[in-house]
């Protein structure tokens, strides 16, 4: 009986305190007075800064020879290592790209970026040159999320190179969007601007308290739940019925790629682009064709259904665009969608490198 009262008591005590605010707040939305709308800020999709991580996957059909774990390190700033030299009198190569730039489930030493730097700085052991690479790939990234990881941290590196690599991310993002909003659009795991949200404001203040356990337990926790949640970041547009206009969307990613050539020569550094290989061939594999045209099954172009050629189409403009960047802002080219051929021999999927793949891009 005496539980009960006090708990009643302090309900009343609760409530007594909490009513006027609540009674403050509804006479202020009536008289419209102003209000805190949610803090947002931009997204910087890069690898967790100071990581020391085993990462498991799942067996890749024609990707036999991939290990099932992989131990991922990266340095202070979220740069995947190792750098292929650690001469503090270096050329820097930063390289900037998605899953494919990022080559996740290789070895840390079998990693394009990584192999690049280490072979460099044995072809030029004589003349005493070191090459470093920066290894800046993350899975999603498009070439805006590049130009923002340049600006927000790169220039600190003070690279002489600048390599960027982008083609599939940068079409998935702009050909499933209801309306179209370009590189601003509000995916929940790839838009550029990221409201402040409940979850984040719950974290920062846990990672100052309790560090250790926020950083091995409790991100851990959430990142799978909420990859769980977004296994298909594209599943809500995919819903919809869209029809594209590809010359939009094309020159939208042309933008894009003269934005990264401008920025780089701004700040002193050299671009160089790279087009993308992949599998997409005249005559795909079966469960090549099944994936894209299950992927674009909601987009059409004046009313028809793009198809898997129709995708093929615009990833090989996408590709060919990158050439007439190259060649009109006169920045050197490496033409990987040319010199990399469309087999599972070196590209366990649609578009990612196996070791083979890997090494024979970094001679």
């Amino acid at each position: 009986m005496k539980f009960t009262k006090n708990f009643f008591i302090k309900i009343i005590i609760l409530s007594t305190l909490l009513l006027p605010f609540i009674g403050i707040e509804y006479f202020m939305s009536i008289l419209n007075f102003p209000k805190s709308e949610a803090r947002r800020y931009i997204r910087l999709r890069e690898m967790a800064p100071s990581a020391n991580v085993v990462l498991r996957f799942p067996e890749e059909p024609e990707g036999k020879e991939l290990k099932s774990m992989i131990n991922l390190t990266t340095d202070e700033d979220g740069y995947i290592l190792p750098y292929g030299s650690n001469e503090e009198e270096s050329i820097k190569i930063l390289f900037l790209g998605g899953s494919t730039t990022e080559c996740i489930r290789l070895g840390a030493t079998d990693r394009f970026p990584y192999l690049v730097a280490k072979k460099l700085t044995e072809n030029y052991r004589e003349d005493k040159l070191y090459f470093k690479s920066l290894n800046s790939g993350n899975s999603g990234n498009n070439s805006m999320h590049s130009n923002f990881i340049f600006l927000a941290k790169g220039i600190t590196k003070k690279p002489d190179f600048a390599i960027m690599m982008h083609n599939v991310n940068d079409l998935s993002i702009l050909l499933q969007q209801s309306p179209y909003r370009s590189y601003w659009n509000n995916n929940p795991t790839r838009s550029i601007i990221k409201n402040y949200s409940f979850i984040d404001s719950t974290i920062y203040p846990l990672k100052s308290l309790l560090p250790y356990t926020t950083e091995n337990i409790i991100k851990p926790a959430y990142h799978k739940l909420r990859r769980f949640k977004y296994r298909d970041e594209f599943r809500k547009s995919r819903s919809i019925e869209i029809d594209l206009d590809p010359e939009k969307i094309k020159k939208d990613f042309e933008n894009s790629l003269n934005t990264f050539v401008t920025l780089t020569r701004t700040w002193g550094v050299e671009p160089i682009l790279m087009t993308q290989a992949s599998r997409l061939s005249d005559n795909p594999e079966d469960w090549i064709s099944s994936q894209v045209n299950i992927s674009v099954q909601n987009l059409s172009i004046s009313g028809s259904p793009i198809k898997y050629e129709g995708y093929k189409n615009l990833y090989d403009s996408f590709n060919e665009i990158i050439r007439k960047v190259s060649n009109k802002r006169g920045v050197k080219l490496i033409d990987l969608a040319e010199e990399i051929p469309k087999s599972k021999e070196y590209l366990y999927d649609l578009v990612h490198l196996n070791q083979k793949g890997s090494k024979l891009v970094s001679e």
